[in-house]
């Protein structure tokens, strides 16, 4: 009997031994899968979190460039223009090797036909970025915002250059193509005396001192008046930017040997004679309004030609034909209309 006990003790203790290793077995298992699922959380996560911030980062771009763009030949800058000008409503960006895509989308749809006037005019646009790779994508990210949009308009001198006595240039071929059609005969000292110019009252020069062989001298907004200005030597650059006005009675422009002077005209130049030597170029992108142009051989004219801004010589606009009249876009988003959204 007692040797019988001892046998069902040692059964006993096999049973309790195989119960631990299959509970263990069980815990184990159960472990490895909830560590193996929240593996693939973490690494589903991750994706997704790259996702996002890639579509977010695609974002950021097109806003960027919205912000920051111009459109050189019209003048018109920033998001309004920028949606007005795009050929193509879809935009692809390569950030961090994966293609992200953003689709734009306006409202009104036909923004090409909006033409904005004094009031503003409000356009719904809405920025959409995901993978480019539709097998990839899992995240879709989405901006919605309103762009205010006016355009003032500028009124412009209808012709590029103004002279009462035209130089003996008139003979040659120095002028771009089309400039020479600009040139009209205007009543300069009616323009002199609505600007309240006074030559004797100005003392001030510009010449070997201030504008170095190889310089670039911008004059600075609004106006400034010199009684002459000497550009002459070579590789000198004098522009009169968009906003600056300069009235200079006398102005002397030329080179030497290979070295070319240029001056630029964006603003405004009244003046009451220019002598235009050889290897030298004026750049006419706005106007000039001249007494006296002379030149001699190996001068250069060129540039643009669109006339003077009027709000630069309100006074004498008028006088020189200020009837041709453009408009400049003027927008911006309304940060109270912005709206992020994420498709999951």
């Amino acid at each position: 009997m007692i040797q019988r006990w001892k046998g069902n003790e040692s059964g006993a203790a096999l049973m309790i031994v195989l119960f631990i290793v299959v509970l263990v077995s069980i815990v184990g298992t159960a472990m490895l899968s909830t560590t193996t699922y929240g593996l693939q959380n973490v690494v589903k996560t991750k994706k997704e979190q790259e996702e996002f911030y890639r579509a977010e980062g695609a974002i950021e771009i097109v806003l960027s460039e919205m912000s920051n763009y111009k459109n050189t030949s019209t003048g018109n800058s920033g998001p309004f223009a920028y949606l007005k000008d795009i050929t193509n409503n879809t935009k692809t960006y390569r950030i961090g090797e994966k293609d992200v895509q953003v689709k734009i989308t306006t409202d009104p749809v036909s923004i090409s036909s909006i033409t904005p006037n004094s009031s503003t005019k409000t356009i719904k646009v809405s920025l959409q970025a995901n993978y480019v790779d539709s097998n990839q994508t899992n995240i879709t990210r989405k901006m919605d915002f309103d762009v205010k949009v006016n355009a003032d308009p500028l009124t412009k001198t209808k012709t590029a250059y103004g002279y009462v006595a035209p130089g003996h240039f008139d003979d040659k071929n120095q002028f771009k193509p089309g400039l020479r059609s600009s040139i009209n005969a205007v009543d300069y000292q009616k323009v002199i005396t609505d600007l309240g110019i006074n030559w004797s009252n100005y003392t001030n020069s510009l010449g070997p001192n201030e504008i170095k062989n190889g310089d670039t001298y911008i004059f600075p907004a609004g106006i400034t008046t010199l009684s002459s200005m000497s550009i002459n030597g070579g590789n000198e650059i004098v522009k009169i930017p968009k906003g600056s006005i300069v009235y200079v009675q006398s102005i002397s422009i030329g080179g030497s040997g290979n070295a070319t002077s240029q001056l630029i005209i964006e603003g405004a130049l009244i003046t009451e004679s220019i002598t235009h030597d050889g290897n030298s170029v004026v750049i006419v992108n706005s106007g000039i309004i001249a007494k006296n142009y002379n030149g001699t051989a190996n001068f250069v004219v060129d540039g643009k030609g669109e006339g003077i801004e009027c709000s630069d010589i309100k006074g004498a606009c008028s006088i020189i034909n200020g009837t041709t009249a453009s408009n400049t876009y003027k927008s911006t988003i309304d940060s109270s209309s912005i709206n992020f959204s994420t498709n999951r």
